[in-house]
């Protein structure tokens, strides 16, 4: 049998439109009525008809009913990914974090995305990378067309690779990939939901929790599910996703091409939302013997030619970290706790109260070793902050107090909790109405 079932297999879409041709040709009143539209066809058999009837409904009565076996739903040993968009890439690099942990286990992987901050991808064997532009960048597109196409672009793929489970990492899926996933009940649907804050219940689609197996909250601490009042859903705890850089060799190079006459790298990666962010740059460029590296274009206009950014597209978020000495980021949960795992010195600049009272509640503590800004109402000690975070001895302090929170990655648990349920649906029988 071919490996990718193209033989045997149509797209799920004519399958389903076949199946439903076949049920409504095989009903009662469709062959009873038939009956009647042939004899005034053929007007000759007109008489017949009675007969016909009779005949029909003689057979119809003693024949044994007989229950087609359910059909055979054969799944590959694949895991789909799909990352939606988000302002510095986090929804990707965890997915990637996740995908390549199931390809250390021998089984394929495909990552569908939304996020336009892909870092330059690296060919990887067992591995494909499918992009799909964010409705946003179609601004004359109306939502129900984009989602009709992400439909027809997630379906084609899942019927050419035919997963044995997907899984979404996202703040909300959308309608398109719900429709494509609803269609195929011999797949593991796993949803992974870890916001800053929470979303109201009205803004998020309802029928979609209940679409999904169990939606996956990565935290340290956090052991309440609210979506459990919205939908029937599974729920799987796990400690935090947490990045692995590459071998520190090629690393140890990249950062050495990096610093010239400079002592310090600091890697900033902050929100667009951000007020003060050309005083942020300006603060830390006052500082010599610095220099600044980004992943991303968000930069300050005045601050994008500067001698002492530098811009890399080659880097996930993980390996920037990895390369800096200090780190400046937003309050996101995949970026704080790469920063612990690795003890990098961090200032965090929030956009809200309600941010920091997220990481201190999702930290279980307000005495974190980070120093925590808020953009709004702290601004006038923005310049205390980083100058603090330039000091040799709080940085050697931050950094031993954070081996102390000896942060856990979750993703070798969790991927070998959903490795158990990947191997044991291989063939499923689908139930037939």
């Amino acid at each position: 049998m071919d490996e990718y079932l193209e033989v045997t297999r149509t797209s799920k879409r004519e399958e389903n439109l076949r199946n439903e041709v076949d049920r409504l040709r095989s009903s009662f009143s469709f062959q009873f009525g038939n009956l009647f539209v042939q004899s005034f066809e053929r007007p000759i058999t007109f008489p017949l008809l009675p007969f016909k009837i009779i005949g029909f409904l003689a057979k119809r009565g003693f024949s044994k009913k007989t229950h087609a076996s359910p059909p055979s739903k054969i799944t590959r040993d694949c895991v789909v990914g799909y990352s939606s968009d988000s302002f510095r890439g986090i929804h990707f690099n965890r997915m990637e974090r996740i995908l390549s942990e199931f390809r250390t286990h021998g089984i394929e992987t495909v990552h569908i995305t939304n996020d336009r901050e892909i870092r330059s991808f690296k060919k990887v064997e067992s591995h494909s990378l499918y992009s799909i532009p964010p409705r946003s960048e179609f601004r004359k597109m109306i939502p129900r067309t984009w989602n009709k196409k992400v439909e027809q672009i997630v379906a084609g793929i899942l019927d050419t690779f035919h997963p044995r489970t997907i899984l979404f990492d996202g703040d909300y899926p959308f309608r398109g990939l719900l429709n494509a996933i609803s269609l195929r009940p011999e797949m593991n649907r796993f949803w992974i939901r870890e916001s800053l804050l929470n979303f109201k219940t009205s803004t998020l689609p309802v029928d979609g929790f209940d679409t999904f197996d169990a939606i996956i909250h990565p935290s340290m601490t956090r052991r309440d599910d609210p979506d459990t009042i919205i939908g029937s859903s599974g729920t799987i705890f796990c400690n935090p996703i947490v990045g692995i850089p590459e071998p520190t060799g090629p690393l140890s190079r990249l950062r050495l091409s990096m610093m010239q006459d400079e002592n310090e790298l600091v890697f900033v990666q902050l929100s667009k939302k951000i007020k003060n962010l050309n005083q942020v740059f300006q603060e830390i460029l006052s500082n010599e013997g610095c220099k600044i590296l980004c992943v991303s274009d968000q930069i300050p206009k005045l601050y994008r030619h500067h001698d002492r950014v530098v811009v890399s597209d080659a880097l996930s978020i993980d390996e920037a970290i990895c390369v800096a000495d200090l780190c400046l980021i937003s309050p996101d949960f995949y970026n704080l706790y790469s920063c612990f795992n690795q003890e990098k010195p961090t200032l965090c600049i929030t956009e809200s109260q309600a941010h920091i009272d997220s990481i201190n509640r999702e930290f279980g503590t307000n005495k974190l070793p980070i120093i925590l800004v808020n953009d709004v109402t702290d601004s006038s000690y923005l310049s205390d902050g980083i100058e603090r975070l330039f000091n040799s001895d709080l940085q050697e302090q931050l950094s031993h107090r954070m081996k102390k929170y000896q942060l856990l990655d979750g993703t070798p648990e969790l991927c070998n909790y959903l490795r158990t349920l990947h191997d044991s649906n291989q063939v499923i029988k689908i139930p037939t109405d």
